[in-house]
Protein backbone atom coordinates (compact mmCIF):
# COMPACT_ATOMS: atom_id res chain seq x y z
CA UNK A 1 0.00 0.00 0.00
CA UNK A 2 2.77 2.41 0.91
CA UNK A 3 4.59 1.71 -2.34
CA UNK A 4 1.41 2.32 -4.33
CA UNK A 5 0.90 5.56 -2.43
CA UNK A 6 4.46 6.67 -3.16
CA UNK A 7 4.05 5.94 -6.86
CA UNK A 8 0.89 8.06 -6.89
CA UNK A 9 2.70 11.13 -5.54
CA UNK A 10 3.76 13.92 -7.93
CA UNK A 11 7.17 13.32 -9.49
CA UNK A 12 8.74 16.78 -9.01
CA UNK A 13 9.65 18.71 -5.87
CA UNK A 14 7.42 21.68 -6.68
CA UNK A 15 4.50 19.40 -7.55
CA UNK A 16 5.03 17.42 -4.36
CA UNK A 17 4.96 20.61 -2.29
CA UNK A 18 1.76 21.58 -4.02
CA UNK A 19 0.21 18.20 -3.30
CA UNK A 20 1.14 18.39 0.39
CA UNK A 21 -0.22 21.90 0.75
CA UNK A 22 -3.43 20.87 -0.94
CA UNK A 23 -3.88 17.96 1.47
CA UNK A 24 -3.21 20.21 4.46
CA UNK A 25 -5.74 22.73 3.22
CA UNK A 26 -8.40 20.03 2.92
CA UNK A 27 -7.73 18.65 6.37
CA UNK A 28 -6.85 21.72 8.43
CA UNK A 29 -7.93 24.75 6.41
CA UNK A 30 -6.30 27.64 4.59
CA UNK A 31 -4.60 29.14 7.66
CA UNK A 32 -2.66 25.94 8.40
CA UNK A 33 -1.76 25.53 4.73
CA UNK A 34 -0.36 29.05 4.64
CA UNK A 35 1.68 28.39 7.76
CA UNK A 36 3.10 25.25 6.16
CA UNK A 37 3.88 27.21 2.99
CA UNK A 38 6.06 29.52 5.04
CA UNK A 39 7.77 26.58 6.74
CA UNK A 40 8.40 24.86 3.42
CA UNK A 41 10.16 27.97 2.14
CA UNK A 42 12.34 28.06 5.24
CA UNK A 43 13.12 24.35 4.90
CA UNK A 44 14.73 24.95 1.54
CA UNK A 45 17.41 26.92 3.36
CA UNK A 46 17.97 24.69 6.39
CA UNK A 47 15.98 23.53 9.40
CA UNK A 48 16.74 23.97 13.05
CA UNK A 49 16.21 20.85 15.17
CA UNK A 50 13.46 22.51 17.19
CA UNK A 51 11.60 23.38 13.96
CA UNK A 52 11.49 19.73 12.97
CA UNK A 53 10.47 18.62 16.45
CA UNK A 54 7.55 21.04 16.31
CA UNK A 55 6.48 20.38 12.74
CA UNK A 56 6.75 16.64 12.25
CA UNK A 57 4.32 15.49 14.96
CA UNK A 58 1.82 18.08 13.79
CA UNK A 59 2.15 16.97 10.19
CA UNK A 60 1.78 13.32 11.20
CA UNK A 61 -1.44 14.13 13.05
CA UNK A 62 -2.88 16.03 10.10
CA UNK A 63 -2.08 13.39 7.54
CA UNK A 64 -3.15 10.51 9.75
CA UNK A 65 -6.62 12.02 9.83
CA UNK A 66 -6.85 13.10 6.23
CA UNK A 67 -4.72 10.94 3.93
CA UNK A 68 -5.94 7.51 2.87
CA UNK A 69 -3.54 4.58 2.55
CA UNK A 70 -5.11 3.59 -0.76
CA UNK A 71 -3.61 4.83 -4.03
CA UNK A 72 -4.67 8.35 -4.85
CA UNK A 73 -6.92 8.74 -7.91
CA UNK A 74 -5.60 10.72 -10.80
CA UNK A 75 -6.43 14.37 -10.16
CA UNK A 76 -8.26 16.37 -12.83
CA UNK A 77 -6.45 19.17 -14.58
CA UNK A 78 -6.47 22.24 -12.28
CA UNK A 79 -8.39 25.31 -13.42
CA UNK A 80 -6.71 28.60 -14.30
CA UNK A 81 -4.89 30.04 -11.33
CA UNK A 82 -4.22 26.62 -9.76
CA UNK A 83 -1.22 24.35 -10.10
CA UNK A 84 -0.16 21.09 -8.47
CA UNK A 85 -3.38 20.84 -6.45
CA UNK A 86 -2.88 24.16 -4.67
CA UNK A 87 -4.96 27.24 -5.24
CA UNK A 88 -3.29 30.38 -6.53
CA UNK A 89 -3.44 32.33 -3.25
CA UNK A 90 -1.59 29.57 -1.44
CA UNK A 91 1.07 29.45 -4.12
CA UNK A 92 1.46 33.19 -3.80
CA UNK A 93 1.91 32.78 -0.04
CA UNK A 94 4.70 30.32 -0.77
CA UNK A 95 6.29 32.77 -3.18
CA UNK A 96 6.15 35.51 -0.54
CA UNK A 97 7.90 33.22 1.94
CA UNK A 98 10.70 32.54 -0.54
CA UNK A 99 10.93 36.25 -1.30
CA UNK A 100 11.27 37.21 2.35
CA UNK A 101 13.90 34.56 2.85
CA UNK A 102 15.75 36.02 -0.13
CA UNK A 103 15.62 39.46 1.44
CA UNK A 104 17.10 38.11 4.68
CA UNK A 105 19.87 36.20 2.93
CA UNK A 106 20.71 39.20 0.78
CA UNK A 107 20.94 41.43 3.85
CA UNK A 108 23.32 38.87 5.38
CA UNK A 109 25.52 39.02 2.29
CA UNK A 110 24.61 35.54 1.06
CA UNK A 111 23.98 36.45 -2.58
CA UNK A 112 23.97 32.85 -3.79
CA UNK A 113 21.34 31.88 -1.24
CA UNK A 114 19.32 35.00 -1.97
CA UNK A 115 19.39 34.28 -5.68
CA UNK A 116 18.14 30.74 -5.10
CA UNK A 117 15.25 32.03 -2.99
CA UNK A 118 14.36 34.74 -5.52
CA UNK A 119 14.52 32.21 -8.35
CA UNK A 120 12.03 30.01 -6.53
CA UNK A 121 9.76 33.02 -6.09
CA UNK A 122 10.18 33.82 -9.78
CA UNK A 123 9.27 30.27 -10.82
CA UNK A 124 6.05 30.26 -8.81
CA UNK A 125 5.00 33.72 -9.97
CA UNK A 126 5.78 32.97 -13.61
CA UNK A 127 3.44 30.00 -13.40
CA UNK A 128 0.70 32.01 -11.66
CA UNK A 129 0.96 34.94 -14.06
CA UNK A 130 0.75 32.63 -17.06
CA UNK A 131 -2.25 30.82 -15.59
CA UNK A 132 -4.18 34.05 -15.03
CA UNK A 133 -2.92 36.98 -17.15
CA UNK A 134 -5.84 39.10 -15.93
CA UNK A 135 -4.60 39.02 -12.33
CA UNK A 136 -2.74 42.32 -12.15
CA UNK A 137 -1.49 41.63 -8.65
CA UNK A 138 0.32 38.49 -9.73
CA UNK A 139 1.68 40.27 -12.79
CA UNK A 140 3.16 43.03 -10.62
CA UNK A 141 4.57 40.49 -8.17
CA UNK A 142 6.33 38.87 -11.12
CA UNK A 143 7.77 42.21 -12.24
CA UNK A 144 9.17 42.83 -8.76
CA UNK A 145 10.58 39.30 -8.69
CA UNK A 146 12.43 39.86 -11.95
CA UNK A 147 13.93 43.03 -10.50
CA UNK A 148 15.17 41.27 -7.38
CA UNK A 149 16.79 38.53 -9.44
CA UNK A 150 18.37 41.23 -11.59
CA UNK A 151 19.68 43.13 -8.57
CA UNK A 152 21.44 40.04 -7.20
CA UNK A 153 22.89 39.06 -10.57
CA UNK A 154 24.15 42.61 -10.98
CA UNK A 155 25.80 42.49 -7.56
CA UNK A 156 27.45 39.19 -8.58
CA UNK A 157 28.81 40.78 -11.74
CA UNK A 158 26.52 38.90 -14.13
CA UNK A 159 25.52 41.94 -16.17
CA UNK A 160 24.02 39.94 -19.04
CA UNK A 161 21.81 37.98 -16.66
CA UNK A 162 20.83 41.14 -14.80
CA UNK A 163 19.91 42.91 -18.02
CA UNK A 164 17.72 39.99 -19.08
CA UNK A 165 15.88 40.06 -15.75
CA UNK A 166 15.41 43.84 -15.91
CA UNK A 167 14.03 43.60 -19.43
CA UNK A 168 11.50 41.02 -18.30
CA UNK A 169 10.47 43.26 -15.43
CA UNK A 170 10.18 46.26 -17.75
CA UNK A 171 7.92 44.35 -20.14
CA UNK A 172 5.46 43.56 -17.35
CA UNK A 173 5.65 47.08 -15.90
CA UNK A 174 4.96 48.63 -19.31
CA UNK A 175 1.88 46.45 -19.83
CA UNK A 176 0.46 47.31 -16.44
CA UNK A 177 1.15 51.03 -16.83
CA UNK A 178 -0.59 51.06 -20.21
CA UNK A 179 -3.57 49.17 -18.79
CA UNK A 180 -4.26 51.75 -16.06
CA UNK A 181 -2.74 55.23 -16.43
CA UNK A 182 -4.33 56.30 -13.14
CA UNK A 183 -2.53 53.67 -11.06
CA UNK A 184 0.31 55.58 -9.43
CA UNK A 185 2.11 52.43 -8.30
CA UNK A 186 2.21 50.90 -11.76
CA UNK A 187 3.23 54.20 -13.33
CA UNK A 188 6.05 54.48 -10.82
CA UNK A 189 7.22 50.96 -11.57
CA UNK A 190 7.66 51.98 -15.18
CA UNK A 191 10.00 54.91 -14.61
CA UNK A 192 11.97 52.94 -12.03
CA UNK A 193 12.42 50.17 -14.61
CA UNK A 194 13.65 52.73 -17.12
CA UNK A 195 16.11 53.99 -14.50
CA UNK A 196 17.48 50.48 -14.05
CA UNK A 197 17.83 50.04 -17.80
CA UNK A 198 19.75 53.33 -18.02
CA UNK A 199 22.13 52.26 -15.26
CA UNK A 200 22.72 48.92 -16.96
CA UNK A 201 23.39 50.64 -20.29
CA UNK A 202 26.02 52.82 -18.62
CA UNK A 203 27.60 49.98 -16.69
CA UNK A 204 27.74 47.48 -19.53
CA UNK A 205 28.45 49.94 -22.33
CA UNK A 206 25.58 48.53 -24.37
CA UNK A 207 22.36 50.26 -25.27
CA UNK A 208 21.47 53.92 -25.23
CA UNK A 209 21.68 55.11 -21.64
CA UNK A 210 20.62 58.64 -22.56
CA UNK A 211 17.42 57.36 -24.18
CA UNK A 212 16.51 55.41 -21.06
CA UNK A 213 17.22 58.39 -18.80
CA UNK A 214 14.90 60.47 -20.96
CA UNK A 215 12.17 57.85 -20.87
CA UNK A 216 12.39 57.71 -17.09
CA UNK A 217 12.26 61.51 -16.87
CA UNK A 218 9.31 61.79 -19.25
CA UNK A 219 7.38 59.14 -17.35
CA UNK A 220 7.94 60.80 -13.98
CA UNK A 221 7.12 64.23 -15.46
CA UNK A 222 3.81 62.92 -16.76
CA UNK A 223 3.02 61.57 -13.33
CA UNK A 224 3.68 64.98 -11.80
CA UNK A 225 1.47 66.69 -14.37
CA UNK A 226 -1.38 64.29 -13.60
CA UNK A 227 -0.93 64.74 -9.87
CA UNK A 228 -0.06 61.13 -9.13
CA UNK A 229 3.65 61.50 -8.38
CA UNK A 230 4.71 60.68 -4.86
CA UNK A 231 6.01 63.75 -3.02
CA UNK A 232 9.17 61.83 -2.13
CA UNK A 233 9.90 61.30 -5.83
CA UNK A 234 10.33 65.02 -6.46
CA UNK A 235 14.04 64.66 -5.73
CA UNK A 236 14.43 62.19 -8.59
CA UNK A 237 12.86 64.51 -11.12
CA UNK A 238 15.82 66.88 -10.97
CA UNK A 239 18.31 64.02 -11.08
CA UNK A 240 16.63 62.53 -14.12
CA UNK A 241 16.47 65.87 -15.89
CA UNK A 242 20.24 66.22 -15.44
CA UNK A 243 21.01 62.65 -16.50
CA UNK A 244 18.81 63.06 -19.56
CA UNK A 245 20.84 66.10 -20.59
CA UNK A 246 17.85 68.44 -20.38
CA UNK A 247 17.99 72.06 -19.23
Amino acid sequence: MLLDRAHALPPTVEALYGHLLGQIEKVAGVAEARAFAALIALSRHGWREEDLQHLLPKAATLFASGVSSSPAPRAPSPPAGERDGVRGPLQRDLSVSHDRMGDVLRAQGDLAGALQAYRETQTILTRLAAADPSNAGWQRDLSVSHNKVGDVLRAQGDLAGALKAYRESLAVAARLAAADPSNAGWQRDLWVSCWRMAEMAEKSGTGDALEWWRKAYEQLSRMKERGIMLPTDEQYLGQLREKAGLK
